[in-house]
């Protein structure tokens, strides 16, 4: 189990290596799908490379 911080995702590619490639596009996904709805995401819960929880803020 894992929790990134944004700035896994904003300034780095380490979350890369923290989410299974295949789960790549989606996890991107649910993160601009949360901007568009003007929420940001804080931190994301992985465990065994699946993001599973994610903080929102915003809401």
């Amino acid at each position: 189990m894992a929790t990134m911080n944004r700035e896994h995702w904003e300034n780095s590619e380490d979350w890369r290596s923290q989410v299974k490639p295949e789960l790549h596009e989606s996890f991107l996904e649910t993160l601009a799908e949360s901007k568009r709805e003007g929420k940001e995401v804080k931190s994301v819960i992985v465990v065994a490379g699946t993001p599973l929880v994610y903080n929102v803020s915003g809401e």
